[in-house]
């Protein structure tokens, strides 16, 4: 811990006197100017509440906590978050502001925290309540991995793509559907010009400005993609712009493509298998009338 002497903070009672009063009482976020306690070699081991605003109680639920340590208030707290007072000891004893998000166990509740010292052996903490926001987030995750779940299940790989940068990010399921490792590619658009057939490229990019010229027009076009070990394989690509600028130019597009190899051989196998039949046929009537006509 630093010296005395060479702390600079102001020795003050109440950070909240005077003309601050009335603008912290009212602040939408949390307020709690908190005395610091350590133990005989310096280590934090509780603290107590000097001076808490309105939104203190709305934003945790607490009552009635100035002059009660937080150990009393939020019975636990020091086994489910003991990191919290590591860093508020750090706050009080050395000066440095900090901030942080944390989930408080006892309240069940998300924090983001900002603390700082104006005193020694005191912090404030101003806070705001964000497990709405978490929960947000942590569905969206959630959703995340469904919806790449079912593209996986469904051998379907994703990309995203800045249509004014050039970047594309690729799924790590796009880049295994042609026999590369994730990482290996380089996430560009050009990776994917590279990789196009060149006998396919003209429709593919006919089908791509009919859809940057016309939103309603699906972008839906099968290709051939350069796989790792130089074979090729046919992809299905289905997609849509889902940002324009101010004039109506296509920003960002994203999709899907579907490895249609199985199927593409299967009609190709099919569409041989009518030709030889065919073939068949026609020879087997020349021959009945290479028959008539000798007898």
């Amino acid at each position: 811990m630093e010296d005395q002497e060479k702390d600079t903070r102001r020795p003050i009672e109440d950070p909240l006197g005077g003309n601050y009063s009335l603008l912290f009482e009212n602040m939408l976020e949390g307020f709690a100017y908190c005395r610091m306690l350590f133990d005989g070699q310096g280590r934090p081991m509780d603290w107590i509440y000097l001076k808490v605003n309105k939104a203190f109680e709305r934003l945790t639920g607490l009552k009635d906590v100035v002059g009660k340590k937080v150990t009393e208030v939020i019975p636990g707290i020091k086994e489910t978050n003991p990191e919290l007072f590591d860093i508020y000891g750090r706050v009080s004893s050395m000066g440095r502001s900090e901030e942080f998000e944390m989930y408080v166990g006892p309240l069940k509740i998300w924090f983001h925290v900002s603390a700082f010292s104006l005193t020694r052996g005191h912090f404030v903490a101003v806070f705001d309540n964000i497990t709405d926001h978490k929960r947000v987030e942590e569905e969206l995750a959630r959703s995340a991995e469904r919806l790449e779940l079912a593209l996986k299940c469904a051998n379907e790989g994703i990309w995203d793509w800045n249509i004014g940068t050039g970047h594309v990010s690729y799924s790590d399921l796009w880049v295994e559907m042609i026999g590369y490792r994730p990482g290996e590619l380089k996430p560009d658009v050009s990776t994917w010009d590279g990789l196009l057939h060149p006998d396919d490229k003209p429709g593919t990019l006919t089908e791509l400005n009919k859809h940057f010229e016309d939103g309603r027009h699906e972008y839906k076009v099968e290709f051939r993609l350069k796989c790792r070990d130089g074979g090729w394989k046919w992809i299905q690509a289905l997609g849509r712009v889902y940002e324009r600028d101010a004039d109506g130019k296509p920003v960002k597009m994203a999709g899907i493509h579907l490895d249609i190899s199985e199927r593409r051989k299967a009609e190709e196998d099919k569409d041989k298998l009518q030709k030889r039949i065919a073939q068949s046929e026609k020879m087997a009537a020349v021959g009945q009338l290479a028959a008539g006509i000798a007898h």
